[in-house]
């Protein structure tokens, strides 16, 4: 119907979701308006919008898919720990500033933890491209559709996992001692300039490259010239902002941020080389690890060896 602004929830559980949040905010939120509903439209699963006033961003214990905005009031000194809210959220599809004060805007596109950041724009209709999308935490799991990185995560076919019944022990190192929280880990190594932390891994290269007992000379030569090239893309690619096309007027920009805590794990006794590529790349692009060692006694040497070589570079622990 040509008289319809916004359309149906996808689903009956949807619908549902938005009715449940509806009820919880009569009690937890001021209604300012609420469109009325069209009996014309009864058969499909319709929710009118609605707008509401709450006093904390911890009002809302998840997040709510539908046309229901929710005010916040806050005093601009306050901007960073409303920033800090929205990033303890969990959830990171999209943000809007809007603001004719650039600082402002740069501010809350570095601090916010989401996967898309609109300056004075409007915030829906992504286009393949020009502006990729995808969210970060509890809003999205991969790289981002329509951009530059999106093809090659459809050229890899999936491999059988085998089920982990015992996860690895987050809180302690190699050696049984108490490490910091992965959260707080993840932060002050992220935090460390790019370079700096590649610093802290050509020191580690080049002890690993002075080895003669873990590696036969092919297989160190192997690994080094394949940990080497993938530095090499990741220190070059990884972090240059990218200017995307667009209608004049408008600026597109695709940048990498570190993703957090990643699990690495190597399977079968062929894969060592892409281990060994994958635990440097991540660690330059600031991200914490939680590793599990290979059964094969060989290949848990070198492991053990790369990660050794590793903390005496600078390293931390927790890391």
């Amino acid at each position: 119907h040509l008289t319809t602004d916004v359309g149906p929830v996808i689903d009956e559980k949807a619908l549902a979701a938005l009715n449940d949040h509806k009820k919880f905010m009569e009690t937890h939120g001021q209604l300012l308006f609420a469109c009325e509903e069209n009996v014309h439209f009864s058969k499909g699963h319709f929710f009118a919008p609605h707008l509401y006033q709450i006093d904390s961003l911890s009002v809302l214990p998840r997040e709510v898919f539908g046309p229901v905005v929710h005010i916040i009031r806050y005093r601009a000194k306050q901007l960073d720990q409303v920033i800090d809210q929205i990033n303890s959220a969990g959830y990171g599809l999209t943000l809007g500033v809007h603001s004719r004060i650039s600082t402002v805007c740069e501010r809350v596109a570095r601090r916010a933890k989401v996967g898309n950041v609109y300056v004075n724009r409007n915030m829906i209709g992504a286009v393949v491209g020009v502006q990729p999308f995808g969210g970060r935490g509890l809003s999205g799991t991969g790289p981002k559709a329509g951009g530059p990185d999106y093809l090659l995560q459809l050229m890899t076919a999936p491999q059988k996992r085998e089920q982990v019944t015992d996860g690895p022990d987050l809180t302690r190192n190699l050696q049984g001692q108490p490490l910091t929280p992965p959260g707080e880990a993840h932060q002050a190594w992220a935090d460390l300039k790019k370079d700096d932390r590649l610093r802290v891994l050509q020191l580690a290269l080049s002890s690993l490259a002075e080895e003669d007992s873990h590696f036969s000379e092919p297989a160190l030569e192997s690994a080094l010239a394949q940990l080497e090239s993938g530095l090499s893309w990741a220190n070059t690619s990884l972090w240059e902002n990218m200017a995307l096309p667009g209608p004049t007027g408008e600026n597109n920009t695709l940048s990498h941020e570190s993703r957090g805590l990643v699990a690495l794990h190597m399977e079968g006794q062929e894969g060592f080389d892409d281990w060994l590529q994958a635990l440097y790349i991540n660690l330059l692009c600031g991200n914490t690890l939680c590793l599990t060692l290979s059964e094969d006694e060989a290949h848990r040497a070198r492991q053990q060896f790369c990660l050794e070589g590793l903390v005496s570079s600078g390293l931390p622990q927790s890391v």
